[in-house]
C-alpha cells in the first residue's frame, strides 16, 4: 500500500509538428490510480484506462505525464502505454513504453552471530552460531543467509533448525522458506580453523519482503587462532621379548600440525620385568632414571616423524606393561593419541637344533643305521620336545632306540616325543633302517619344543641315503707266460665276472704294474683304457650284465731282472656284497 509516481515522457523528434497526439494505457489490477498531472494537453480516466491528448507537439519538444499510483496487491505489475498522431511516424518502434512496479511486503529480519569459542587453536574446530529473527509484522519469505568463512578456514558441518544449506563452497548459503512473526531460525556452522591470527567470519541475510531496517541484515564474528599441534606417540606391534635377550623396540612420535610443536617431551615407563639396556634417538636426547626414560625433542616440525629405538631385555618371565606419553607446550588438537601402552611378553626361549648322521650308501634289503641328535643351546630348558619325520615309501624302520622319550610310527610318520632337554644338553635316537628300492632317498627331520625358538634355521635337517643294488664282481688275472727273459715280450689277461644278482655299471679296474715291466700296448676289448703315471692305468667298462664277463689284454716286456709283482682291483657303482674277490695279483719272473 505504498504510493509511487511514474513519469512518462513524450518527445517529437521531428521533423514536422505532430498533431492530434494521443497517449493511452491501462493501469494494472494490482495498482490504484491516485492522480494524473500533465505538462501539456488534457488527461482522462475511464476505469483502469488512462488517456492523454495533446493537440500539437512541435518538432524537437517534449511533454511529461506523471501518474501517481498506490500498490494494492503483492506482485509485479506492468503498465503499457502507446502514443499516436495524425502524421505518419517513420520510427513506430519507440511509440510504446512500459513501466514495472514490484509490490513487496514489508519485513524486518535481524541477523546475529557468535563464535563458540571465540578463540581456537590452528587446525582446531569452532562453531559459528548464526540466528535469524523475524522482527516484522508479517511472515518473512524466501530468506537466504550467505556466509563467508575466513581464508584458510574449512567447512566441517552444518546443522540448521529449518531450511537447508545448499552450497558447500564460498559463500555457504542457507535457504529458508519462511520465518513466522516473532520466530527465529538457527544455523550451527562448524568450521576448522586456518592460520594463526585474527579472522572475521561474515554473513548477510536477504528476503522477499522489503526490510524496513537493513542495518541489521549482516553480522560478523572475530576469532583468534592460536598455534596448535597434534602430537601422537606410537609403538611397534611386536610385544614378545625372549628371556635373557635384547630386542629393538621403536617408539614413534609424530606431529600432524598445523604448527611446529615446542618443548616436546616423551616419558617412558618401562615394565617391571624388563629393563632398558640402551636407546638411540633420531632427534633430541634421552636420559634414564630408574625405570623411567625421558626423551626430550625440544621442537618437532609439523609433519615430522621421529624415532627412539629402545633396546629392551626381558628379565623376568611374564607380562609387563610399558607406557609412553608425549606432551608439548602448545595446545594439542587430539589428546587421545598422546599416550600408548604396550605389553612386553617375556617368554622362555630354547634354541633347539637337529642333526642326522649315518650310512650314506646302503644296500637294498640290508639294514643300516642313522642317528638323529637333538641339541638345546638354551638359554632355557626345552619342554615338550618332539621330532617329526615323514618316511619315504621305500624306507622302513627295523628298530628305534631313543636315549629318552618314546618313538611311534603311524602311516609313514615317525614321531619321537623326547620330553625335556636341558639347556646345553642333547638327546639321540638310533634308527635301524631298511630300503626296498634303489635310488636317492631324501629325508627331512624337524624338531620343535614348547618354548619359543630364537633361531629356526637349525630346526630341520635334510639327509640323503644312496640305495644301490648288489653286484658281486670277481677279478682274475693270468700271465702268459709267467716267466720272461730280459727283453722278451709277454701278456697279462685281466678278466671281470659279474656274479650278480644285479647288472653292474660304471665298472673300473685299477692297475698297478711293476717297474720291471714296461707295457707297450693295451687291447681293451669292450672297455676303455686310460693311462696313468708311475706304472698305473685304469680300464673302464660302462656295464656288465649279471652272469657275464669281460677281459682286456696288456702286452708287456721285461726290462729288469727279478720278480715283477702286479696288482689289480675292481669297483662299480653298485654295492659289492663280497669284496674278497675284488682284487688280484700276479708275479712275473724276469
Amino acid at each position: 500500500y505504498q504510493e509511487t509516481t511514474n513519469t512518462w515522457w513524450l518527445t517529437n523528434a521531428g521533423p514536422s509538428t505532430a498533431h492530434g497526439v494521443t497517449v493511452s494505457g491501462t493501469i494494472p489490477a494490482g495498482l490504484a490510480l491516485l492522480r494524473l498531472s500533465a505538462t501539456s494537453g488534457l488527461t482522462g480516466v475511464e476505469g483502469a484506462d488512462v488517456r492523454w491528448e495533446i493537440p500539437s507537439l512541435e518538432a524537437g519538444t517534449a511533454v511529461a505525464l506523471e501518474i501517481a499510483v498506490r500498490t494494492e496487491a503483492l506482485g509485479i505489475w506492468v503498465s503499457d502505454f502507446a502514443a499516436t498522431a495524425t502524421e505518419g511516424d517513420p520510427d513506430p518502434a519507440d511509440n510504446v513504453a512500459s513501466v514495472t512496479v514490484e509490490a513487496r511486503g514489508l519485513g524486518d529480519v535481524a541477523l546475529s552471530m557468535q563464535a563458540v569459542p571465540d578463540g581456537a587453536a590452528a587446525g582446531g574446530e569452532l562453531v559459528f552460531a548464526i540466528q535469524v529473527n523475524n522482527l516484522g509484522a508479517e511472515i518473512a519469505h524466501n530468506l537466504e543467509v550467505a556466509n563467508w568463512l575466513p581464508a584458510g578456514f574449512q567447512h566441517v558441518s552444518s546443522i540448521v533448525s529449518t531450511g537447508s544449506v545448499v552450497s558447500p563452497d564460498q559463500p555457504l548459503r542457507w535457504q529458508i522458506a519462511e520465518i513466522g512473526i516473532g520466530e527465529a531460525a538457527t544455523w550451527e556452522l562448524r568450521a576448522r580453523t586456518g592460520a594463526e591470527g585474527y579472522h572475521t567470519n561474515m554473513a548477510t541475510v536477504t528476503l522477499d519482503e522489503i526490510d524496513q531496517d537493513p542495518a541489521n541484515n549482516s553480522a560478523s564474528a572475530v576469532v583468534e587462532v592460536t598455534p596448535a599441534a597434534d602430537l601422537a606417540v606410537g609403538a611397534a606391534d611386536e610385544t614378545n621379548h625372549f628371556w635373557g635377550q635384547l630386542r629393538t623396540y621403536p617408539v614413534l612420535v609424530t606431529n600432524a600440525g598445523p604448527s611446529e610443536a615446542l618443548d616436546v617431551q616423551v616419558t617412558l615407563q618401562i615394565g617391571e620385568g624388563v629393563h632398558l639396556e640402551a636407546a638411540t634417538s633420531s632427534l633430541g636426547v634421552w636420559t634414564l632414571e630408574g625405570a623411567v626414560a625421558n626423551w626430550t625433542l625440544d621442537r618437532l616440525a609439523a609433519g615430522a616423524v621421529e624415532t627412539l629405538e629402545l633396546q629392551l631385555a626381558g628379565d623376568t618371565i611374564g607380562s609387563w606393561t610399558n607406557r609412553a606419553e608425549i606432551s608439548g607446550s602448545l595446545r594439542d588438537l587430539v589428546a587421545t593419541n598422546n599416550v600408548i601402552e604396550w605389553v612386553s611378553q617375556v617368554v622362555p626361549i630354547a634354541d633347539l637344533g637337529v642333526d642326522a648322521q649315518g650310512q650314506a650308501i646302503a644296500r637294498i634289503g640290508v639294514p643300516f643305521v642313522w642317528e638323529i641328535t637333538i641339541t638345546n643351546r638354551g638359554p632355557s630348558d626345552a619342554d615338550g620336545v618332539v621330532i617329526s619325520q615323514s618316511l619315504d615309501a621305500a624306507l622302513s624302520v627295523a628298530e628305534s632306540t631313543p636315549s629318552q622319550g618314546s618313538v611311534g610310527i603311524d602311516g609313514g610318520q615317525l614321531r619321537w616325543e623326547a620330553g625335556s632337554v636341558a639347556a646345553g644338553g642333547a638327546a639321540s635316537l638310533q634308527l635301524t633302517l631298511q630300503a626296498s628300492a634303489a635310488g636317492i632317498i631324501q629325508q627331512v627331520t624337524g624338531v620343535q619344543g614348547a618354548e619359543a625358538d630364537p633361531e629356526l634355521g637349525d630346526n630341520t635337517k635334510l639327509w640323503s641315503i644312496d640305495v644301490r643294488p648288489d653286484a658281486d664282481l670277481a677279478l682274475g688275472v693270468v700271465a702268459t707266460p709267467s716267466a720272461l727273459l730280459l727283453g722278451a715280450e709277454g701278456g697279462l689277461t685281466v678278466s671281470v665276472t659279474n656274479l650278480g644278482p644285479a647288472d653292474a655299471t660304471e665298472i673300473r679296474v685299477d692297475c698297478q704294474f711293476d717297474a720291471g715291466l714296461t707295457r707297450y700296448v693295451v687291447e681293451p676289448g669292450d672297455g676303455l683304457w686310460v693311462d696313468g703315471e708311475a706304472g698305473r692305468g685304469a680300464w673302464h667298462l660302462s656295464s656288465l650284465a649279471a652272469g657275464e664277463d669281460r677281459s682286456f689284454l696288456v702286452r708287456l716286456a721285461g726290462v729288469q731282472e727279478g720278480a715283477a709283482a702286479n696288482s689289480f682291483g675292481v669297483v662299480a657303482w653298485e654295492i659289492d656284497p663280497e669284496v674278497g674277490n675284488n682284487a688280484a695279483e700276479t708275479v712275473v719272473s724276469i
